[in-house]
């Protein structure tokens, strides 16, 4: 019976696929923005991509990382300014992170995120080439 209905809702269903970034240990908030309480001091990185140099299209990626504790709060700011280009996509985002930090007892903390932002996907469809597909008919 699952079988069945995976097979019937298949053809519904649509995805899309978000940027892929690696060194998520030096970057934790981009994945928890809780974690921006966890650090006691600034923040920042700058990161730039290329991958398969001189082909066209090939996949490219920057990226601007701020993190800003408030010692004197518990609230924690920061954003993420992603840029994503591979073949005829352009994927940006602009992220800002909120962090909570919640005392919980002596030396203990739990930390809240929150996660808000914007994103924008250009595809530059005159980019690709299209096949005729359609079968011919013979007359």
């Amino acid at each position: 019976m699952i079988l069945l209905l995976w097979g019937w809702g298949t053809p519904l269903l649509w995805a899309q696929q978000e940027p892929y970034f690696s060194l998520y240990r030096y970057e934790f908030n981009r994945q928890n923005p809780a974690a921006l309480g966890v650090f006691d001091d600034l923040q920042a990185q700058l990161y730039l991509r290329s991958q398969w140099l001189g082909v066209d299209g090939a996949p490219e990626s920057q990226g601007l990382s701020i993190a800003a504790p408030n010692n004197s709060s518990r609230l924690h700011l920061g954003f993420s300014l992603l840029n994503d280009k591979t073949f005829v996509e352009q994927h940006t985002q602009l992220l800002i992170d909120f962090s909570y930090a919640l005392p919980m007892g002596q030396d203990r903390t739990l930390f809240l995120g929150l996660k808000a932002g914007a994103t924008a996907l250009n595809l530059q469809a005159a980019g690709l080439t299209t096949f005729d597909t359609a079968p011919k008919t013979l007359c």
